[in-house]
Parts: C-alpha cells; structure tokens; sequence
C-alpha cells in the first residue's frame, strides 16, 4: 500500500541529484551509507547532505515519516520504507521498501527526461562521494549545489499548510514518544525561516 503524502518535489531536486533515469517512478532511501535513488533498471547515489538530509529533516517529511514509524534506512539500520517520487506529478509517495520496489519493477513508464551528467567542474559530493569530509567542516559544495538546497527548503516550505501545522499540534500533545519532541525541532525550524521572510 502507497500513502500519498501533501508535498511535491521541485524540478531542481532530480537535476541536483543527477537523476538521468527515463523512468516514471524512482524510489528514494538510504542504504550503506549513501543516499540513493532507484528506478529499477536504473540507480545512482547521490548527497546526503545537500539533498537527503534536507529532504527527511524537514518539517513536513519527518512528520509523515514519524506517523507511519517509517525508517528509510541509516548507517545502523536497513530501510523499511521508501518515498516513491512519480516524476511525472512530482507527488511524492511513502510505502514499505517491498510494496514501492515492486511498484517500480511493475510501472516501468518511459519518461522524455533531460539527461543530467556531472560537469568536469562539478564536486563529487554531487554523487554522496567523500561527503563526510565536505558535509563535517562545511565544505567542497558549489554555490550551485548551495543554491539547489535552498530551492528545495523553500519548495517544502511552500508545501506546509495551516492544516497541516494544526494536525502535528494534535498529534503531539497526544502522541506517547519521544518523536514529537524531533519533529518539533524541525516544525520550530521551519516556522522560524517563515518568520524571517515575513520580517524582510
């Protein structure tokens, strides 16, 4: 079973991530210590720090993630979940690592995509390659990739509705974990990049 969850992913987000499949559907998890995408036939890793990590920690993934006790995968933990992107929408899915690789083994739909290659230019972070050295001192990413990470938060930001923001209320003061307590960072953050956009 696929949940679609309230959010889309920019344009900019599969051209950051190089993804170059002719493929509808590409599942998106983390495993042996990369991010990753896959689209079956097709499959590449790509940075967790300018992209990935973005993209879970921010308010209105982590939260979904949070209800559904998905994992997509970590360092010490194999992936129970995947978020399935339909490119052609750009709405983005949540179902088991089982149930969205076979919908993408089952829903092979070629797709007219821009192919993307990494430029002599470009830094292999690009790719998740020598990330840790780059993501832990804070550097080895282009203003480029900087700009793309950017684009991304302001695109999930976008996606945050008032609803939204009154269902997480809910289900933290009734929720009996420590998660409403991780995704309240995220929300705090998110709420805090709106403030200041007001302000300018």
């Amino acid at each position: 079973m696929l949940c679609q969850l309230p959010l889309t992913l920019p344009d900019v987000f599969y051209q950051a991530a190089l993804i170059n499949a002719p493929r509808r559907y590409v599942a998106i998890y983390y495993q042996r210590t990369k991010a990753t995408w896959d689209a079956g036939d097709w499959g590449a890793t790509f940075s967790y720090y300018a992209l990935y990590r973005p993209l879970i920690s921010h308010f209105v993934v982590s939260y979904y993630l949070a209800i559904a006790e998905a994992d997509l995968g970590s360092d010490d933990t194999n992936a129970t979940h995947c978020l399935l992107i339909d490119r052609k929408t750009n709405i983005v899915y949540l179902g088991s690592w089982r149930n969205v690789h076979l919908f993408v083994k089952d829903n092979q739909e070629k797709l007219k995509v821009k192919g993307f290659t990494l430029s002599e230019d470009e830094p292999v972070t690009r790719q998740g390659l020598f990330e840790f050295l780059g993501g832990a001192f804070g550097g080895g990413y282009s203003e480029k990739q900087q700009q793309e990470t950017k684009e991304l938060i302001e695109h999930l930001d976008s996606c945050v509705t008032e609803e939204i923001a009154k269902d997480f209320v809910n289900w933290a003061e009734n929720a009996h974990s420590f998660a409403p307590m991780l995704i309240a960072k995220a929300f705090n953050s998110y709420y805090n990049r709106i403030s200041q956009a007001d302000n300018s």
